[in-house]
């Protein structure tokens, strides 16, 4: 049975399993109906028809000195049969859990530094439009500055001394 788009109520992994998955350890039930499991967890199973599973926490390292937090389960259920989960196949699914973390880890990163290049984008273009808005706010005084300093230069001994005064005081 598929539990694609089925809203699930799993309280003994929130209250029983959730506290030890976060110490790492994993859960393997080669039998359902004999694991002591809670009565409302083993009708869970039931109802998508399990009849043994294999649970292996992924956990994320913030860095080294932190507890790991747990991110999910990677989860195998066999359907058909019982099964007896072989040493190697936990193995496997464990370091397929710590892969999984690592690419987990790699993604939350690529977002943060996309986040912070769009950032550093915004910043760019504000500082360009500022420099762009003060640069041609003193481009138009200097220019008139410039006319009049030139004029003043050129022409002094033509100008009479009204004229020479008001570009002066430009």
């Amino acid at each position: 049975t598929s539990a694609l788009n089925i809203a699930i109520q799993d309280t003994f992994f929130f209250f029983f399993r959730g506290p030890l998955y976060a110490e790492g350890q994993a859960l393997t039930v080669a039998n359902v109906d004999a694991a002591e499991l809670s009565a409302c967890y083993l009708e869970l199973l039931k109802q998508f028809e399990v009849k043994a599973k294999l649970a292996v926490p992924i956990l994320l390292h913030a860095n080294s000195k932190t507890t790991p937090q747990l991110w999910g389960l990677l989860i195998a259920h066999q359907c058909s049969a019982e099964r007896q989960w072989q040493p190697d196949e936990i193995e496997l699914f464990s370091e397929l859990s710590v892969q999984l973390a690592i690419a987990i880890q790699q993604a939350e990163l690529l977002v943060q530094t996309q986040t912070a290049l769009s950032k550093e984008k915004e910043l760019n273009l504000f500082r360009s439009q500022i420099i762009a808005t003060v640069s041609h706010e003193y481009r138009t005084p200097l220019a008139s500055i410039l006319a009049a300093a030139s004029t003043l230069e050129q022409h002094h001994a033509h100008l009479d001394e009204i004229k020479r005064t008001k570009l002066v005081q430009m």
